[in-house]
């Protein structure tokens, strides 16, 4: 379990000027937008180990579906 805090997390994964700010971000944790995200004794984190397993997971899921859709013998079924 790798925590950082909300701040850390935007400067790593947002370019400068990109970046939504930390109450945005407070909402998406609560939301469960991003993922690992917690709040622990009212302040905000991400759990790095978490959010790059599910993200890669994500991705994985993604591509393997446009995958399936492109295959000839599923046309109509996904």
């Amino acid at each position: 379990m790798k925590l950082i805090t909300l701040e850390r997390y935007r400067d790593l994964v947002y370019a400068p000027g990109s970046a939504p700010t930390l109450s945005t971000l407070r909402r998406q944790v609560k939301g469960a937008k991003i993922p690992g995200g917690r709040k622990q004794v009212g302040r905000y984190y991400v759990d790095l180990d978490v959010n790059e397993r599910l993200t890669e997971m994500a991705k994985s899921n993604t591509k393997r579906m446009d995958e399936l859709r492109l295959d000839p013998r599923l046309k109509g079924l996904i």
